[in-house]
């Protein structure tokens, strides 16, 4: 794992160190460049495989290819021995060779062979051309921009952000405060963008052309026997492949399904000495005792962490910082502690994000199909007994978690069941802020068109694989970026099991219904861990990682919050608004808590990354 950047049109060697120098966390290990008459290649390295010969940048025989590469290439070395049979020679045992003889053997095709995480840069000298390449599902963040020496791309937008505009893009201000997160291509800097996931670049004289290689809505994946049997089968294979390394790894334990599969399986390859790292709230959603269930289960060399409101609040200046972008996610918080933790004994750690996306594990999973039903019913006794009850069904009974969305949430709940569309209901059920809420709280006007994007991915009858879809190329977006930048915020690798794209593809071919019903998640999952899990963990509800953040707000983060409502880029927010979050919080905590998190975050980053910027009326 690593930070990598560089610059397509500058030798200015001062900026590529400094780039370097700011990218060190993700690569304590060692760093190297590369600097030739058009390019200049940087990296710095944390060393999990082939720690003795694998500094980086590494080039092919001739010198004529020079790659920087973030990642893991888990088939690595059944590719270095079929590109030796082929006539290349290696001069390493790495994985990063291996990708730069793929990328002479086959050209950007190379990347089809490839099953893992990675975000790379290749320098081809012959052809003056720079080749930038993102994994299928966006694991490995990468970021680009053009300025006046040129091009430049790194890891982290923090790599070069003082040599770009700071101009702000408010389009993408209205997909953060709706969705909490950023998708596709979009930053908060107008300037800057990110190569998106299952994508590759080609930069020339020319300019930049970005081309699509992977998309899962065009993924078949052949039939491969009994269902729950075959899940299980690729998923070990896939724990199996990324518990190759040179160094100790652990895992990320919450004593769900999930994670708790994960430790069985890694238990049952016979992995020495299996670390588990697990936190809680001292809350009624703290999970710290199922996680100790599992890890006495399986003999785990287990470690635990509590934190609170005062942790939150010391930090999240800092998580922020690394972060790179606001996204409005307070396992944030949580994830940059359990890093800290697991940095003093192992430098990659596998957890099971992904899982839920793939699976069906969310709520708006069972609740879209609940909805839809209720549509089709316009007019009947059942209909009018729906419209009455199932607000209340969804905020009380289904979860717990969304009791806590209070009398707002039962708005949105029968908003959703009005005459909507799929994407319309959707994004009743995810968004922290609304468009309705959007104009009410902002002095601003925004272009706002996050309906019309969510509605691209929902055109055929299947509304549970269609939001599936949605989560994967956008949500599941936020959660690997939250990972990859609290994690390398302390040297972390972090490995995603679920997010192998054999399982993925295999699992999005079966039926949704063996996903997901309107009585059980994860089905096919389950099925396929009986064996291997307690059956208390197999049966165990899907809980949402959950920070306590409706009662943080009530106390000393609420002050800090409020304290930040004093400053300058407040102004975006109307003051009936901000009345309102205090007058209405009781009634419905976890809603506006959530807004006040995105509030927070924004603020702190726009600190941090925009500190003589304020943030205005959008420019026409």
């Amino acid at each position: 794992m690593c930070g990598i950047c560089g610059v397509y049109g500058s030798q200015d060697a001062a900026f590529l160190t400094d780039m370097c120098s700011i990218l060190k966390h993700r690569g304590p290990d060692s760093s190297g460049t590369f600097i030739d008459r058009e390019i200049m290649l940087g990296v710095t390295r944390l060393a999990l495989i082939d720690l003795e010969t694998g500094n980086q940048p590494i080039h092919n025989e001739g010198s004529t290819l020079w790659i920087v590469y973030n990642g893991e290439f888990y088939n690595y070395k059944e590719w270095m021995d079929r590109l030796k049979q082929l006539g290349h020679s290696f001069y390493t045992r790495s994985d990063t060779e291996t990708i730069i003889h793929l990328y002479e053997e086959f050209g950007p095709d190379c990347l089809s062979k490839i099953r893992g995480m990675f975000a790379f840069a290749i320098w081809d000298s012959r052809r003056h051309t720079l080749f930038l390449a993102r994994d299928r599902f966006g694991v490995k963040p990468l970021y680009y921009a053009r300025f006046d020496g040129g091009f430049v791309f790194a890891s982290e937008i923090k790599a070069f952000a003082q040599c770009v505009s700071h101009d702000v893009d408010y389009r993408a201000l209205a997909y953060y405060l709706q969705l909490r997160y950023l998708p596709g291509d979009m930053t908060l800097f107008k300037t800057v963008k990110k190569l998106p996931a299952g994508s590759y670049a080609i930069i020339t004289e020319g300019g930049m052309h970005i081309s699509r290689y992977y998309a899962l809505s065009s993924r078949v994946s052949e039939p491969i026997g009994d269902p729950s049997e075959a899940t299980g089968r690729l998923l070990k294979e896939s724990v199996a492949l990324r518990l190759v390394s040179d160094v100790p790894l652990g895992v990320f334990l919450s004593g769900g399904l999930d994670s708790s599969a994960l430790v069985a399986l890694t238990k049952h390859l016979d992995y020495p000495r299996i670390r588990t790292y697990s936190i809680g709230f001292n809350d009624e959603f703290d999970e710290l005792e199922s996680a100790r269930e599992v890890a006495n289960f399986f003999e785990t060399d287990h470690h635990e962490i509590v934190i609170d409101e005062k942790d939150a609040i010391r930090v999240l200046p800092e998580v922020v910082y690394h972060m790179d972008e606001p996204v409005a996610d307070p396992a944030s918080v949580p994830t940059y502690f359990l890093a800290q933790q697991a940095s003093k004994d192992v430098k990659g750690i596998l957890l099971g994000e992904g899982s839920d996306e793939v699976f069906g594990g969310y709520e708006q999973y069972r609740i879209l199909p609940m909805l839809k039903r209720t549509q089709e019913l316009a007019g009947t006794k059942v209909a009018t007994f729906l419209a009455g009850n199932v607000p209340t069904i969804l905020t009380n009974k289904l979860l717990k978690y969304f009791s806590l969305l209070g009398r707002e949430g039962r708005v949105r709940s029968m908003r959703a069941l009005g005459d909507r569309s799929a994407s319309e209901m959707y994004l009743e059920l995810v968004s922290v802020f609304d468009s309705d809420d959007i104009d009410q709280a902002l002095t601003i006007r925004l272009e706002n068109d996050v309906e019309s994007y969510a509605a691209t991915y929902f055109k055929g009858s299947d509304v549970v694989k269609d939001s599936q879809l949605f989560d994967l190329e956008n949500f599941l977006q936020h959660l690997l970026t939250r990972v990859d930048k609290m994690t390398m915020a302390h040297s972390v690798e972090a490995r995603e099991p679920f997010l192998d794209n054999a399982l993925v593809e295999f699992a999005l071919s079966l039926p949704s219904k063996m996903r997901v019903d309107y009585y059980q998640s994860k089905k096919v999952l389950r099925d396929a861990l009986r064996d291997l899990l307690p059956s208390k963990v197999v049966s165990r509800s899907k809980n949402r990682f959950f920070v306590p953040i409706h009662k943080w707000f009530r106390s000393e983060l609420g002050e800090f919050f409020w304290q930040k409502m004093d400053k300058p880029n407040a102004a975006i927010y109307r003051k009936a608004y901000l009345e309102k979050l205090k007058s209405r919080y009781d009634e419905s905590p976890l809603y506006y808590a959530r807004q006040m998190w995105s509030i927070l975050n924004l603020e702190l980053w726009c600190e941090r990354y925009l500190p003589n910027v304020q943030l205005t009326v959008p420019p026409t």
